[in-house]
């Protein structure tokens, strides 16, 4: 089978879909926390009714605290990035959701400018997780008062 290359209008539809309908949250936000510009997986992983919604929120409002996000950054600042990081977060409505997150810092002249980030919408195992060990809690003391 020859290799033929895929017609010009159909690569970019191809990337655009890949990035619109991934289920991965890409953003990108500045230092202060203003997201610049993010897909639509981070407006349904924060509850957002519209991309202009989600654009106009600031990432670090959705931590549970301010040191949350001075941690991120200093770590970000040191390493260049932070890889693997499970983060409990809250939607716009206040409800938890847990993420696992991806930062990469954008560096001009050594000073960090802006992040990429990657979130991983990871609420459901968490919440099966949580259920799982109240379940064995009860089972537990079900045994005990037998």
């Amino acid at each position: 089978m020859e290799d033929r290359p895929n017609p010009p209008g159909e690569t970019d539809e191809r990337y655009r879909r890949f990035v619109t309908e991934d289920f991965t949250g890409m953003l990108v936000m500045r230092t202060d926390g203003q997201i610049v510009t993010c897909n639509p997986a981070v407006a349904g992983i924060f509850g957002f009714d519209s991309l202009e919604e989600a654009v106009s929120a600031n990432f670090f409002a959705f931590l549970r605290s301010r040191q949350d996000g001075i941690e991120l950054l200093e770590t970000v600042r040191q390493h260049g990035m932070v890889d693997r990081h499970e983060m409990e977060m809250t939607q716009r409505n206040g409800d938890p959701v847990y993420v696992v997150a991806r930062l990469i810092g954008n560096f001009t002249d050594g000073e960090l400018t802006e992040l990429h980030v990657y979130l991983f919408n990871d609420t459901k195992r968490k919440r099966l997780e949580q259920q799982l060990v109240q379940a064995q809690k009860i089972e537990g003391l079900g045994t005990l008062a037998g």
